[in-house]
């Protein structure tokens, strides 16, 4: 991609050009496919997997079960076979301990991994599809809308009222106005570059249209991501203090073997005999028992956490918590199925029940316990048009499942429209041309759209029932 200047300098239709993209159609799937294989998959590096192996090495990593370890090698190399036997089988299940701790948190978080995934909406081969994030790639034509988390770096081609919260980025946290107009300077920092929208931050705001520019590491995420993983592991308390008491024991026992073992032999003991006691001493005062208490220990701890539902991944990071005095928390959210489905409808003098659920575009509209005809029923389908014209949601069908591309309040009233046979798509190819629209805001509390009709002008409108 020739580019001569910052991406926010040039006029949308250029980026278009330069991505070799139409902004009505979008990518063709086979366009999209050669582009991932080139771009790579849309997501930041990560940190190598922790693999079985070096779990199990990283039990064996402390200074103490060093210092034992040498205690057992030494004890078999003065005859005291039962006392290296006993050590090693110490130093052994310490390790396989620790080991199926750690390794059962890790393939517990990577599952967790695998069951998060976050959506994009774009723009291919004509349509509108829901895919996974990490399969776009830059070209691509990106639908955005408020309460949307943005999944690469893109420019704007089309804003509405359109706020982005990009805290994560710029630590400021006012939403930021976004809109499609050109920059002109050429070193501005990221807070200004009001006409591109970045990885991470949240749409607030309105909604727009974005033509995909950087993924995966090649966005300003990216190289956050690059910087941290730099970063070096630091030693918890506990593990620095095991330490330090390691480092101790190693001097005073080594000290103090080395003392009586003098004193021995200036009182006219034999040197190999005295020699022999000094390392007995030595490895007597190794406490065996330390890592192994210290490893069921904080083992209890990991194990007390998850049956509260908090998972850790390091033995050591369980004393690290547990230090904690203060937690500062983001307001909670409810976890649902995402789904809604309109089940009654409310005209004047009339309440109308709707059967069927989720996103699945098939029910009856029941009045008086009678299912309606709907052939006949000008105001039902007056009401539903508004609906489904004053929405942007689409729901599609993918393996026998019916989704919602878009907010879920939206796609409940474009399903109940299609149980009485309205297709928004199919008007909108027809006799119904979107003209204009106010996207909705919290502020607000409503949205509308005008219409071109054989018949005239329309303006659609949904919100709140004080407000409408």
């Amino acid at each position: 991609m020739n580019l001569d200047k910052e991406i926010y300098q040039y006029e949308a239709q250029e980026i278009l050009n330069k991505f070799d993209v139409d902004q009505d159609s979008g990518l063709n799937q086979n366009e999209a496919e050669q582009r991932l294989k080139e771009f790579g998959l849309n997501s930041l590096k990560q940190k190598s997997q922790i693999s079985a192996w070096k779990i199990f090495i990283d039990q064996l990593k402390n200074i103490i079960v060093i210092l034992l370890i040498v205690a057992s090698i030494i004890s078999f190399f003065i005859g005291d076979t039962v006392e290296g036997i006993a050590i090693l089988t110490v130093i052994l299940l310490n390790a396989i301990f620790g080991f199926i701790t750690e390794y059962r948190a890790e393939k517990s978080v990577e599952e967790l991994k695998k069951m998060v995934s976050t959506k994009a909406k774009v723009l291919r081969d004509n349509n509108i599809k829901e895919i996974d994030s990490k399969d776009v790639v830059p070209g691509d034509i990106m639908i955005i809308e408020e309460g949307d988390r943005i999944t690469a770096d893109g420019r704007l081609i089309e804003a509405d009222n359109l706020a982005v919260d990009e805290s994560t980025l710029t630590g400021e946290s006012d939403p930021v106005s976004k809109d499609t107009d050109k920059l002109k300077k050429e070193e501005l920092s990221l807070a200004d570059t009001t006409n591109m929208v970045y990885m991470g931050t949240a749409v607030t705001r309105g909604n727009g249209i974005v033509i995909v520019t950087g993924t995966g590491n090649k966005t300003e995420m990216g190289e956050i991501s690059d910087l941290l993983s730099e970063t070096e592991d630091k030693k918890t308390p506990l593990e620095e203090k095991l330490d330090q008491m390691g480092k101790s024991l190693i001097v005073i026992t080594l000290f103090l073997a080395g003392i009586i073992s003098l004193i021995g032999i200036i009182s006219g003991n034999e040197v190999i005999d005295m020699i022999k006691t000094g390392i007995a001493l030595a490895i007597a005062a190794v406490p065996e028992g330390l890592p192994a208490v210290a490893t069921i220990t904080l083992a209890i701890g990991m194990r007390r956490m998850a049956k509260h539902n908090a998972l850790v991944k390091s033995l050591p990071a369980v004393e690290t918590l547990g230090s904690t005095t203060v937690i500062c928390t983001d307001k909670t959210g409810t976890l649902t199925e995402n789904q809604m489905t309109v089940n009654q409808i409310y005209l004047p003098n009339r309440y109308i029940n709707v059967t069927g659920t989720g996103y699945k575009p098939e029910g009856e509209f029941i009045e008086n316990n009678k299912t309606i005809e709907l052939k006949k029923e000008h105001t039902l389908k007056l009401f539903l048009k508004s609906a489904i014209f004053s929405s942007n949601a689409v729901i599609n069908k993918e393996d026998n499942i019916w989704n919602v591309v878009g907010d879920p309040t939206e796609g409940a009233v474009i399903t109940a429209a299609k149980k009485a046979g309205l297709d928004k798509k199919e008007l909108e190819k027809n006799d119904y041309q979107r003209t204009n629209e106010i996207p909705f805001t919290s502020e607000d509390k409503y949205m509308a759209t005008s219409y071109k009709t054989p018949t005239g002008n329309y303006i659609y409108l949904k919100g709140a029932p004080d407000v409408v």
